[in-house]
């Protein structure tokens, strides 16, 4: 809990940071355990505490928290814990088998109606909680899992579609994103960037972000922002089409959206690209920004994305005030 309470502390000390996406999911041994195909959830486990100490933190430092229900990574877990469960062979069956899907709603279930240890507020009611995200980057396949001939963007829509929807049925005070990365868009007319990049733009990956935000019990849009690792040819410029063409498909739909994670590893490069996308962002009158990741001092940098107090007041504080005009209309 230091860390959890080390990284509000931080926040604390930074203006207009009203929102955090977490993790709700540890899929590991801990957490969930299996007897065959019969799901337990160890209530008990101090993941579950953290959530319950986060939650309180949030509500006394008036920040809403978004709250991701599962992975389609292996970190930590993620959805091929329940497919193998039930033998499944492809990371899609996740998206398709009713065993599996009944599995994963147990989960969601169970934590939407968890009474808060400290607090005493059921997650479902909790005013700290702004919404709950059905998945962290959903695609076809997963970190070491393939996907089946029959995985198309119908597969994952209908699975967003069949999610939201249990969802609404245990809470209705919420609301409910995708979580995913926005991929399968249409390109931005007559733009200068590299709208042939298939992987981004395309739908092999099984997400078409305008069906999926049109559904009905998807409340706001989501997608992640990564040139340098999408293989994109220019930071800035390419980054301020992912924008636009987000904000022309959540404007055609009358829904919100959000750029939930974006990053650079280079970090010579930050100042200027990240600038760049808060002004397309606002601009475009964005739902809200949120990079990739925020850490108190005592949270090693993993990955090369982390930002530390130092790096927020350089680099995202100059911005955040336009934003949360833009999040509060």
């Amino acid at each position: 809990m230091a860390l959890i309470l080390e990284e509000f502390n931080m926040l604390a000390n930074h203006s207009n940071f009203d929102l955090i996406r977490t993790m709700a999911f540890c899929e590991t041994g801990q957490v969930l355990s299996w007897s065959g195909t019969t799901l337990s959830i160890n209530g008990n486990a101090a993941f579950f505490t953290n959530i319950d100490y986060t939650i309180s933190l949030a509500a006394k430092q008036g920040i809403k928290l978004i709250y991701v229900l599962t992975n389609n990574w292996s970190d930590f877990g993620g959805m091929d814990i329940y497919t193998k469960a039930f033998n499944g062979t492809y990371h899609d069956t996740f998206f398709t088998d009713p065993d599996v899907k009944a599995a994963f709603k147990q989960y969601i279930n169970f934590l939407l109606n968890r009474v808060n240890s400290i607090t005493g507020v059921a997650y479902k009611d909790d005013p700290a909680i702004f919404g709950w995200e059905i998945a962290n980057e959903a695609r076809c396949y997963g970190t070491s899992t393939t996907q089946s001939a029959n995985c198309t963007t119908a597969t994952i829509t209908a699975w967003y579609d069949e999610i939201s929807k249990f969802i609404k049925t245990v809470d209705t005070k919420h609301l409910v994103g995708t979580g995913d990365e926005g991929f399968g868009i249409a390109s931005v007319p007559n733009s200068h960037s590299d709208n042939s990049n298939s992987y981004i733009y395309g739908t092999a990956t099984g997400l078409n972000f305008t069906n999926n935000l049109a559904l009905p019990e998807i409340d706001f849009g989501t997608a992640h922002l990564y040139p340098a690792s999408w293989g994109m040819a220019n930071n800035t410029l390419d980054g301020n089409d992912w924008i636009n063409a987000h904000a022309n498909a959540a404007k055609s739909i009358g829904k919100p959206w959000i750029l939930e994670e974006f990053g650079l590893q280079d970090q010579s490069q930050r100042a200027s690209v990240y600038g760049a996308w808060y002004n397309t962002g606002i601009a475009a009158e964005i739902g809200g920004m949120a990079f990739w990741m925020a850490a108190g001092a005592s949270y090693a940098d993993y990955d090369g994305y982390t930002l530390y107090s130092a790096d927020i007041t350089a680099l995202v504080d100059p911005y955040s005030a336009e934003i949360a005009k833009l999040a509060s209309c």
